[in-house]
């Protein structure tokens, strides 16, 4: 009996070298500035990442949502802001590929046009009861002077100090507060529904490669 690995996608490589030539080098500089990251998106677009589930018709790549929650994913290693940016691009492409003329749908899959969802584009089906989004674990064995040090750091941070703010933004917060481990029930059962990890943490989804 044998089993194969399965291919890296050769997106991700064309990933691996805009991320190493401009995400990655610039993504302090733009996190500190609270800055729109121009170079990484345009560098994306000359990589025809930002056609990724563009339609192959129109000149894109002709992925699947799959594929640009790994792009995303990847770029978040590096630089919060520019995943953001993908994120959301993606989120209006996938409407735009879905009712959006062809001369649009074109120019995204070419790189020359970033979209998003317009406010008042989307209404709310449904929502889950409130959870922690955010939140830092530590090991056992982690000194308890430095988690307390750690703690009291995040916790005094203002939304209305002006160098704080741009680092609260990145997160979508204006406040930390002591961690909770409750109110995760709902996200759990979807987990276990989708069957992308076991109990133990790790990944089962045979499609998913990283």
């Amino acid at each position: 009996m044998s089993t194969t690995t399965p291919q890296r996608p050769s997106y991700l490589d064309t990933l691996d070298c805009v991320i190493t030539e401009t995400i990655a080098p610039l993504a302090v500089e733009t996190d500190q500035a609270g800055a729109y990251p121009r170079a990484a998106v345009e560098a994306l677009g000359k990589a025809g990442l930002l056609g990724l589930i563009s339609a192959q018709d129109v000149g894109g790549l002709g992925e699947a949502h799959r594929a640009a929650t790994l792009v995303i994913e990847e770029i978040g290693k590096y630089c919060a802001s520019t995943a953001m940016i993908v994120c959301m691009h993606y989120a209006g492409t996938a409407v735009i590929e879905a009712y959006g003329p062809r001369e649009v749908r074109e120019a995204i899959a070419a790189g020359q046009h970033v979209t998003t969802l317009a406010a008042g584009t989307t209404r709310m089906l449904t929502q889950t009861p409130t959870f922690d989004h955010c939140n830092f674990t530590v090991v056992s064995t982690a000194p308890a002077e430095l988690v307390a040090l750690f703690q009291s750091l995040l916790i005094d941070m203002s939304y209305d100090d002006p160098e704080v703010r741009p680092l609260c933004d990145l997160e979508g917060l204006q406040a930390w507060y002591p961690g909770r481990g409750d109110g995760y029930q709902a996200l759990e059962t979807a987990v276990e529904l989708a069957g992308f990890y076991d109990q133990q943490g790790d990944i089962t989804a045979t499609d998913y490669s990283f």
